[in-house]
């Protein structure tokens, strides 16, 4: 595999691992109408990492699962914002925007991969959070 295609996947990877952290935040200071929302994105995100985290394995690629410095922004943005407002509607369009950066990001990885087994896991993680988007309160 090229080297472009081990660094698109680890865009993707890193991206993931940050929304990931975000959500863990999320997931206790979500009113409860979002809390389910915030589990199934955290989840899915975990999965994914791991999926990616195999890919770039099994194409000789070293996976860093530590995300990047946006995963402690997020961390900390959340907080901060949870501290004046519990996460609710607000929060969510945040949310879109940023699995739209992922959604994107794993475009890119599936381009850079020929066709097989791990270009159409990588399609369905851009389907899964689709599917999850469409499906969160005040998507629609």
């Amino acid at each position: 595999m090229a080297d472009n295609a081990i660094d698109t996947l680890q865009d993707a990877l890193t991206l993931t691992v940050d929304a990931e952290a975000g959500y863990e935040t999320m997931v206790s200071r979500a009113e409860p109408e979002f809390r389910h929302v915030a589990v199934r994105f955290r989840e899915a995100h975990n999965k994914h990492a791991d999926q990616l985290a195999a890919i770039i394995t099994a194409h000789g690629g070293e996976p860093d699962r530590d995300g990047g410095v946006f995963s402690m922004v997020n961390r900390a943005v959340v907080s901060l914002r949870s501290a004046f407002d519990e996460i609710d509607a607000n929060v969510m369009k945040q949310v879109a925007d940023g699995e739209e950066h992922i959604i994107e990001a794993l475009g890119k990885a599936g381009d850079s991969l020929p066709e097989g087994r791990d270009l159409a896991e990588v399609r369905a993680m851009q389907a899964e959070l689709r599917d999850l988007l469409n499906d969160a309160p005040g998507q629609h």
